[in-house]
Formats: C-alpha cells, structure tokens, sequence
C-alpha cells in the first residue's frame, strides 16, 4: 500500500507540472497574441492617422506673406567704442564692504566622453541600411530603412508634398526615429540640437537635394512631437518652425497668430517675400522648439588655447585659457535670440576651469569692488573690439565660450562674459542692461557703493560696463547718460557654490 501511495503523489506531482506547463504555454500565447493585437490596432490608428494628414496636406494650401527678420535692436553699435578719461584710480571700496576669501572652484573635470557603443541600442534598430554620420566630430552609426528615400519628384506642389507624407508614413522610419532619439539623450542635445542632427542625417541619406532634407526633418520633427510645418515656392522647400524664444534677423511668417521661422541648419539665409504652407497641425505634435540650454552637448570635443592680457594698477596680468573648438563649431549658425539665453547659457568645462582658475589668483583676498573693478578691466582691454556687422556681415551674439575662441568681440558678449564672472568669482547678482544700441551689466553689491547705478525690482546695481575702455565699476558712457536701458533679468546660475 505504501508504494501503491507514493507512486499515485509522484503521479499527482507529475499531473501539476503538466497543467502548469500547459497553463504557462497557453498564457504566454495568449499574451504573444494580445501584443500583436495592441500593436496592430497601434499601428492601424498610426496608419489612419497618417492617412488623415495625408489627406489634409491635399487640401487648399495659402500663399502667406513673409516678414524679413527683425533687428533685436535698430540702432547701430558704434565702429570704435570710448575709453574713459585717464585719471587714478581712487579707492572705491567703501567701508564693510565683503572681502573675497576662499573660491571654491567647482568640481570640474573633462565631460565623460559619448561612448555611443558601451549602451547597445534596441536590436530592433540595429537592422537596415546603416550609414556614418560625423556629427562634430563625433561619429554616430545611423540605421534606416532604404525605402526612407522616396524619390525626389521634380514638381512641388502640395500633391507632390502629401504623396511624400505618404510614403514615407509607410516606411519603417520608426527605426531611424528611435536611434536619433538615442543619440540625442547621449550627447545632451537640446531642441535645437537634435533638430539639427536631423539635418545632418538628412544631408548624409539626400546629399544632393536640400528639398528632400527639410522634408525629412519636417517629418522627423513631426513624428516628435514637435510642431513644424513645410512650405514651398515654384521651386524650394522650406522648414518652419515656431520657437519659444523670438528669433531675430530670419524670415517668419504668421499663422493663427504663431510666428513660425524660415530656419535652416546650414547658416543659410532664406529670402523669400511669399511662401505656400497650409493652417493646422500633425496630430499630437505640439511641442514648440526651445533655444535654451540647460547642459551643453556631450561631442568628442577638441580643446584649443588662447593667452590674454590686461593691465590693472600699474601691473600685467598674462592668462592662458582653454576652449572648447568643437562646441564652437556647432554655435557657428546658432540663431540669434534674446540674450538671456546667452547670460545664462552654461560655459564649457575646459573653459570654465581654466578662466575661473586662472581669476581666482587675482581676485581672491580682494575687496568685492577691487575684485569686480579688476574683472571689469580684464574684459574690458583682454579682447579686441569690433562689430558684428564687420566681422561677420551679419549680426551674432556670442556664447562666452565663443568671446574666448573669435578675434574680435563686441558690447554684449563682453557683457555676457562679464556677467558670468562676477557671478562665479565674486558671488553676486549681475542684471543685462539693454541701451539703444548698446549692451552693458550692473552689479548689485553687499554694501552701498557709489556711482551711476539703476533700480530694479528695488534694488541698487551698480553700472559696470564691460565695453567702456578703463572705465571703473559706477563710470556710464557720457552718450547714455539720459538712456534709461531696458533690464534684462539673469538667473543666478552659481556653479559650485552659492553667495557667501
């Protein structure tokens, strides 16, 4: 009886194995075919939905006008900038006031480099075609459908445009889409950026249409979420976009009250007085380009030195500092913005350290005026002066990274440069200050200081202008005397440390 016994447990035993093996085997096929019905059903509502757009893209188009690029400011800057009489230098630390002591540098290191192979991106787009994309100087591996280049059609018009929605909905672009998206998390990239990775992966698959890369990034752009249009002429394809910073000196058009910008990645200007586009939007696409940075891209970048001087009381200050080359590179064409995009822009880990570092030598131990007044004549006399308009043909502000790398430099980025300084050195609040023409700071100091200064939001700032040659913290140019500038608020945006 007792074998009798444990033979039928063994058999009991053996039946829950088989019952759970079936079960397991029964669900898992259930669950492979619910999947594949929640993926058909998404892509048949991805299908309608592109068949909608589509169809949309077929219907009347307008012919809407095209503003020129506005100026941020009318009024020229001058082609020589004053200096301030020659007179000594008197003491301008008023009693109490803080003296610097102990700049905690930040932490800074070299920024890891993108290793774009050590996070092996999702095997599904791992297959197709694959190409090279040398994306400043960092290479990056695309994968996309060959099917992706639709042959251009010779005739543009919204048929042409809509057939193009079209085919390429159908296409496996979700592969490209993704591995795009991945290298925009690993190199830190912020709207603009990955907008212009686009670009460059458009200019790789069409590099012999421009049409065929706009209309890629309109497409991409779209498919992530972004709201973008297209436009055309007889015989050009445009991209528009709306941007949550105004963009000076390009074309804009407006639609439903939107400014949406003639933009191109390439540094070209688009002239065009009309342009064909169509009101409404792709489904779900509702994201708004931003031109802010929160960090600064992560490239293999290629750092490159430069030694400045100044004078201040009677002795020579010599400074070698680092840039970042690479980062340059991608602000070559950076739209022109509002400048407090530019103030409170992140500086490069090479330059930050090297300038802080450098600065931290002469201000340390000094009075917050002293120090403020010997960065102010660092800025003021370390670089050359010229206006955009001569160096360029065409107005561009400076991120502090490029005021380092070009030659010459004008009122804001010097203000620009400033501002960073005194607020990472000294550790106090600096505001912009926007003059007809003219760009300049103000500091506001722990004790009463004297001088020309404004209020703002019931504070005292002293002026400091970066431009004004030998001019001392309080000095106003004598031509802006009567100027009441417009304030330009910055985030007090300290590194490593906060106001002591």
């Amino acid at each position: 009886m007792k074998v009798l016994s444990n033979s039928f447990i063994w058999l009991f035993i053996l039946l829950i194995f088989i019952f759970i093996d079936t079960f397991t085997a029964t669900a898992q096929e259930d669950y492979e075919t619910w999947l594949k019905q929640q993926q058909q059903a998404v892509r048949e509502f991805k299908d309608k939905r592109d068949r909608a757009f589509s169809e949309f893209l077929k219907q009347e188009w307008h012919k809407f006008q095209v503003f020129q690029g506005l100026n941020r400011d009318e009024k020229p800057k001058p082609k020589k900038i004053p200096k301030a009489e020659p007179r000594p230098l008197k003491d301008i630390t008023p009693p109490k006031i803080r003296v610097i002591k102990d700049i905690p540098m930040p932490k800074i290191s070299p920024p890891d480099k993108p290793d774009l192979d050590e996070e092996p991106a999702p095997v599904d787009i791992e297959k197709g075609e694959s190409i090279k994309v040398k994306f400043f100087d960092t290479p990056l591996k695309m994968n996309y459908d060959r099917a992706l280049q639709v042959p251009r059609s010779k005739i543009i018009n919204k048929e042409t445009i809509s057939a193009y929605w079209s085919a390429t909905s159908r296409t496996d672009y979700e592969r490209t889409l993704k591995r795009a998206q991945y290298f925009k998390n690993k190199l830190q990239l912020n709207d603009w950026g990955y907008g212009y990775l686009l670009y460059r992966i458009g200019a790789k698959m069409y590099p012999d249409s421009r049409n065929q890369r706009n209309l890629f990034v309109w497409f991409m752009l779209s498919k992530s979420g972004y709201k973008t249009k297209i436009a055309y002429t007889s015989d050009q394809i445009y991209l528009l976009l709306p941007s949550a910073n105004f963009i000076y000196s390009i074309p804009y058009v407006n639609i439903d009250d939107k400014n949406y910008f003639v933009v191109s990645f390439d540094g070209t200007l688009e002239r065009v007085k009309t342009l064909y586009t169509y009101e409404g939007q792709y489904p779900n696409a509702d994201k708004v380009i931003g031109l802010k940075f929160e960090t600064l891209p992560n490239f293999k970048y290629k750092v490159a030195s430069k030694k400045l001087k100044f004078i201040y009381r009677g002795k020579e200050y010599i400074l070698e500092v680092k840039y970042n080359k690479t980062l340059v590179s991608f602000l070559k064409y950076y739209p022109q913005t509002n400048l407090e995009v530019y103030f409170e822009a992140p500086v490069s880990s090479e330059a930050s350290y090297s300038l802080l570092n450098a600065l931290k030598l002469i201000v340390e131990g000094q009075p917050e005026t002293e120090a403020v007044n010997m960065l102010l004549r660092f800025v003021q006399t370390a670089f050359d002066y010229k206006t955009d308009g001569d160096q360029f043909g065409r107005e561009k502000y400076f991120f502090s990274e490029e005021t380092l790398f070009y030659p010459y430099s004008d009122c804001e980025d010097r203000s620009i440069l400033f501002a960073y300084l005194v607020q990472n050195l000294v550790g106090l609040e600096v505001i912009g200050l926007d003059y007809p023409g003219h760009v300049a700071t103000a500091v506001q100091f722990s004790a009463d200081v004297s001088g020309d200064y404004v209020v703002y939001k019931n504070k005292k700032y002293i002026i400091c202008d970066p431009t004004y040659i030998n001019a001392n913290l309080g000095m106003r140019m004598p031509q802006l005397k009567d100027a009441e500038p417009e304030v330009i608020q910055i985030s007090f945006n300290m590194r490593e440390h906060a106001r002591r």
